[in-house]
């Protein structure tokens, strides 16, 4: 393959083998289009989500190629990423190539190569306080710099109530976070990653849902308790994970600040984020300890929960019974014949295995909604009427509660 002189492009597929080295190459049968400064910001429209004709969406995929090249053999990009459209739309400063699908109407990807104020990687920190300035609003976190996990304050480039009221992020959440040119945090692309919750006897930590970790900028991560910590290796359940010197440790459940390490018998949930290479865990987020669960009485079943990251099972509560009233009323068609209801209350309803009206000797089904129940059955003049509960207790055995309705 002859490289032409005509400043024409390919794209180019490669595969590499388990070395490292270069498999296999294709030329890939799609047309590369290049755009760039005013031509480009006449193109590209952030509003509409659009590159002239074609649209940019969720599956459009953004190269920041702007970095520079190694020395090396192989030459390669020191620091490739992704960015988002509206960090290169309506905007003089970029060149790029563009791909399109004719046939969709869609863009499928651009590989942006010159350009400024491209926003940064995917960040991460732990929630301390919300602030407004001079009508900007801001957000404090502990988070990495450099070297160091300190409390630093970020402005926000939208509304705080957007993420405390719309997106739920509060004091204690672990957060993954983008800032723009102007380093203000970007609101719409902030994810919860562990909510602030404690291990607690009706809630625990719970993580990001793993179909959002790449949006996240996650690639992997790892509930844990530490079994035995040795240098960077922490072991849960007889398997190994590891860190590096240059993992940042965050205290959630005590201090809200950094920590020089995990201890045995800490809770913690492990982070590996995508835009830090390697596959060992860069975050290690301390969310309890044992002393914590023995020192506030914490059930095993709550531990187990947020180590397996599935609802806490509940002890089955005995249904009550409230407010019970019975009304007979004589049928106009039918002398001699009644219309018996009863409505009531009901609390602690999930435990039910029937719940039954008896007038004479015909039964009928009670019907619940909102914690209120009602029923009605047919019967001659002068019955009494009874409710029938039956109910898993705590030990999984069945039992009966009966209540005499009068009318």
């Amino acid at each position: 393959m002859k490289p032409r002189k005509d400043g024409s492009t390919v794209l180019l597929e490669l595969n590499y083998d388990s070395k490292g080295e270069v498999d296999k190459v294709r030329i890939l049968d799609t047309k590369l289009i290049a755009s760039s400064g005013s031509a480009w910001n006449n193109l590209a429209d952030e509003d509409d989500n659009i590159v002239g004709d074609y649209e940019v969406t969720d599956k459009t995929a953004i190269f920041k190629m702007t970095g520079e090249l190694t020395n090396d053999k192989r030459v390669e990009l020191k620091s490739p990423g992704t960015a988002k459209f509206k960090s290169i739309a309506d905007s003089n400063e970029m060149k790029v190539y563009y791909t399109v699908n004719e046939d969709k109407g869609e863009v499928e990807a651009i590989f942006v190569i010159e350009g400024t104020g491209l926003g940064s990687d995917v960040r991460f920190g732990m929630v301390k306080d919300y602030g407004t300035s001079n009508k900007q609003d801001s957000i404090k976190l502990v988070t990495k710099d450099g070297d160091s996990v300190v409390e630093k304050e970020f402005k926000l480039d939208g509304d705080k109530e957007d993420l405390r009221d719309y997106k739920g992020i509060k004091r204690g959440d672990f957060i993954a976070f983008t800032t723009n040119s102007s380093d203000e945090i970007e609101v719409d692309d902030v994810w919860e990653v562990i909510n602030g919750s404690s291990i607690e006897d009706d809630s625990y930590p719970e993580i990001l849902n793993e179909k959002d970790w790449s949006k996240a900028g996650i690639d992997n991560m790892q509930v844990a308790r530490v079994d035995k910590v040795d240098g960077n290796t922490i072991t849960y359940n007889k398997k190994s994970y590891y860190t590096k010197a240059s993992t940042a440790f965050f205290d959630a459940y005590d201090d809200l600040a950094g920590a020089d390490g995990v201890e045995e018998g800490d809770y913690i949930v492990m982070i590996d984020a995508e835009d830090i290479g390697g596959t060992r865990f860069d975050y290690v987020v301390i969310v309890s300890s044992e002393d914590e669960i023995e020192k506030y009485n914490i059930s095993e079943k709550s531990v187990e929960a947020f180590l397996a990251q599935k609802p806490i099972d509940k002890e089955p509560e005995t249904p009550e019974l409230s407010g019970i009233k019975g009304t007979a009323v004589e049928s106009e068609l039918l002398p001699g014949v009644f219309n018996y209801t009863v409505s009531g209350k009901i609390k602690n309803d999930g435990s039910l295995k029937s719940f039954t009206f008896k007038v004479g000797t015909k039964s009928t089904k009670v019907s619940i909604t909102d914690g209120n129940f009602t029923a009605s059955a047919i019967g001659k003049a002068d019955q009494t009427g009874e409710l029938t509960v039956v109910y898993t207790d705590e030990d999984g055995k069945e039992q009966t509660i009966t209540e005499e309705v009068t009318f």
